[in-house]
């Protein structure tokens, strides 16, 4: 090192001056924007932020409306139309499945189900059918086949359900939903029939 040469600090190209302009690139202070990285960080940071802020506000809406649809805003238990009615509802359908062995009734089978209803207490009603498939009796007669039920002739609507088969209640399980078009029907080795389940589309309803 030349002891007559003026030292050069860091940062500073050679041949520095004391009281001159620096000769080479001028150091980058820690913390400084520079090229204004800085504030584009930002910018990418408040957007993010903003779009989490209305997802979650989409989120928020969409399930208080699920609850406010399930309590204060819509009856769940409330079927409308099924509120009841003199006479008989006609409900016809067709077998789509069997499980076991019943003489006369294979998928494709037509069944006939005429149902009535009488009203109980509280607003209940208690329905009865005699339901056949292809002229074979499978639920359903003077004694049994009675089963709480909504029902309504105008418009013709059956909803229902019998829990318990004939080792309980001398019948099978029964269900109906003509809104959602479907029937079913199984029963113990208890039954008239043995023990089987059948599942029918429901075709028409009058």
């Amino acid at each position: 090192m030349n002891p007559n040469q003026p030292l050069t600090p860091p940062g500073y190209s050679p041949g520095y001056s004391p009281g001159g302009p620096p000769q080479g690139p001028i150091p980058i202070q820690p913390g400084a924007s520079g090229s204004g990285g800085g504030d584009n960080q930002w910018m990418i940071f408040l957007a993010i932020g903003c779009a989490s802020l209305c997802l979650f506000c989409l989120c928020a809406v969409g399930v208080g409306g699920i609850f406010y649809a399930a309590s204060d805003g819509g009856d769940l238990g409330d079927l409308g139309g099924l509120a009841g009615g003199d006479g008989t509802v006609h409900v016809s359908a067709t077998v789509t499945e069997v499980v076991g062995t019943i003489p006369g009734v294979s998928v494709g089978t037509t069944c006939e189900l005429p149902i009535t209803a009488t009203d109980g207490t509280e607003g209940t009603q208690q329905c009865h059918v005699v339901m056949t498939c292809g002229g074979v009796p499978l639920y359903g007669d003077a004694s049994s086949g009675f089963f709480p039920c909504q029902f309504s002739t105008s418009p013709a609507s059956v909803l229902g359900q019998d829990t318990d088969t004939s080792l309980v209640d001398q019948d099978g399980a029964f269900f109906i939903s003509t809104m959602g078009g479907n029937i079913s029907l199984m029963d113990d080795p208890a039954g008239t029939n043995g023990m089987f389940r059948i599942a029918a589309t429901v075709s028409s309803v009058h």
